[in-house]
């Protein structure tokens, strides 16, 4: 299992850097090939979920002038299919755009020098609400994000892999508008359109074997241009299996197989990711037969795009935070519980009405006894009250709100210091409330993202959470949502690197599948991964004794 219980990377997102070679730091960064023909770096060097240590290279060969800089939406280089009309406008370049209606399609006809990886350079804009179009690559068609600019343009970035020759690049509407003003490569100053170096990436950044009884280990690598590695453990290769993930371009998902730790010792060890041309990607593995029994533990659970968090709370009680699709609570809860022994849930909360979120439970209790259901009527936003051992809040509940999701119970579970933050499915402007009314309940060691990162966020709420784990239960579109790519990651993940920020690590469900915090106190927690058939060790056994808790008690 997936294993992470140290900080990691607090670097600065943009950093001016000129060197020949990327060393490999004790959190597992890659280092760059280092040979006496590699050619001296000069660049920016950035840091994101998206753009991942990106430095554009000099490379003899890699330059050209036969592919322009930028393209116009509206010129005569690109095809035009679909409800699309040319828009006068002063702000856009040139003085024009284009509108793009319903299932519009803009598309460009690319002829490059050199395969490799680009950055491209969307100039848009919408109104009100955020859009999802589709971007198409040779072909090949993913989410992109843009962000809701109220009439005003905006650019958005995508990192693309590209051939050499000709290659095709469309932006088509997805049932939904946007005006369009130009496609533009990133490139540095007083340069030409080139290719950029970019270091591979692997999610989670550490793991725990288990060895009483090992699991299979399961990552998301993001290749970023280099060939699929071998994986090295202890001086010898591991029978690695690969798979696409089609929703990030150039990733695949890493299965070990548990009969690649047969014989492990107990102890630490390296994990090593070697890439052809000399780059490599180190993860710290721990390797235990030691009980990883703890007081508290929450387990947000691979239910695609919905949530199910099991919490056996430190009396021994289980709760459960909403039950998931009915088609996700039959295929995963429901063997999630059975397989870790839990045969009655104590109390369910249902943040609020939609399928998502409560489908799953005319199922659940017709399969294993169901105590207290609770939802966002039984609490009033500001409520404190104690069950099960641990401290509960309320930040949010059917008093806040005007719909399901603005009145959707957002909770606070705090247990000797640490301070677990659920989401719900809050909207920005929820979440600008309870930073107003509720600042000292602002920082957390962990938060569950509010809405999947699908709606709108309150980028000053999440940077002021500090938290040092980001946990996102979400399926593929989460990759097309502008308040995942371009709030989050942009603008909170890379603020809190910057600035020295707590943040270790943001989970996606739908790349590492399970996801288990283990809880003792604020200093004393840890987390690791399972794929959605694994077992976490120790999740049944008893907790370690602690002082029995109070009737639950309710604050107003």
């Amino acid at each position: 299992m997936n294993h992470i219980s140290a900080p990691l990377f607090s670097d600065r997102h943009c950093e001016e850097r000129s060197d020949e070679a990327i060393q490999l730091d004790r959190h597992g960064a890659l280092r760059a090939p280092r040979d006496d023909k590699s050619p001296k770096a000069t660049g920016v060097w950035c840091h994101s979920r998206l753009l991942r240590w990106v430095v554009l290279l000099p490379v003899a060969g890699a330059l050209f002038a036969g592919t322009p800089a930028s393209w116009e939406a509206e010129s005569g280089e690109v095809e035009v299919a679909g409800p699309v009309a040319r828009l006068e406008d002063r702000g856009a370049s040139g003085g024009s755009a284009l509108q793009v209606r319903g299932g519009g399609r803009v598309a460009w006809a690319v002829e490059l020098e050199q395969a490799g990886r680009y950055e491209l350079n969307f100039r848009y804009r919408t109104g009100g609400a955020a859009r999802w179009p589709r971007l198409e690559v040779n072909g090949r068609e993913r989410g992109l994000g843009l962000a809701a600019t109220f009439g005003e343009w905006h650019e958005v970035a995508q990192m693309v892999t590209l051939r050499a020759g000709a290659n095709t690049l469309a932006l088509a509407g997805n049932g939904h508008g946007f005006d369009l003003d130009l496609l533009r490569f990133t490139m540095l100053p007083g340069a030409q359109v080139a290719p950029l170096y970019e270091l591979p990436v692997i999610s989670p950044r550490e793991a725990r074997v288990d060895l009483r009884a090992p699991q299979p280990l399961q990552f998301l690598l993001r290749r970023n241009g280099h060939a699929t590695p071998r994986v090295w453990l202890d001086g010898r290769e591991l029978p690695a299996e690969w798979a696409e993930f089609a929703p990030v371009d150039d990733a695949l998902r890493l299965r070990l197989p548990a009969v690649a730790f047969a014989g492990l010792s107990a102890g630490r060890h390296v994990l090593r990711l070697a890439f052809a041309d000399g780059a490599e990607l180190a993860v710290p593995l721990v390797a235990s037969a030691e009980s990883q029994a703890a007081p508290l533990l929450i387990a947000t659970l691979d239910v695609s795009h919905g949530k199910a968090t099991v919490l056996r709370l430190p009396d021994g009680q289980v709760a459960l935070i909403d039950c998931a699709q009915e088609k996700f609570a039959h295929e995963r809860l429901l063997p999630f519980l059975a397989a870790h022994g839990i045969r009655r849930i104590d109390h369910v909360f249902i943040t609020h009405y939609h399928d998502d979120h409560d489908g799953g439970l005319r199922e659940l209790r017709a399969t294993l006894p169901v105590g207290q259901v609770h939802d966002y009527r039984s609490y009033r936003t500001g409520e404190s009250f104690s069950l099960g051992g641990a401290d509960w809040f309320v930040l949010n509940a059917y008093d806040a709100g005007s719909d399901e999701n603005s009145r959707s119970l957002a909770l606070q579970v705090s247990y000797r210091g640490f301070v677990y933050t659920d989401g719900a499915d809050n909207y920005a402007s929820n979440q600008a409330a309870a930073r107003e009314k509720f600042p000292e309940r602002t920082r957390s060691q962990v938060y569950y993202g509010n809405h999947h990162f699908h709606g709108s966020v309150d980028v000053d709420y999440l940077r002021r959470t500090d938290a040092a784990l980001f946990l996102v239960s979400a399926e593929a579109a989460v990759y097309a949502r502008a308040a995942y790519t371009e709030h989050f990651v942009r603008q909170v993940e890379t603020y809190l690197k910057a600035n020295n920020g707590r943040l270790r690590e943001t989970l996606v469900t739908a790349e590492v599948g399970h996801i288990l915090l283990r809880v003792h106190d604020a200093d004393r927690w840890s987390y690791e991964t399972l794929p959605i058939n694994g077992v976490f060790a120790d999740f049944a056994a008893p907790p370690p004794p602690a002082k029995p808790p109070a009737v639950a008690v309710r604050n107003y």
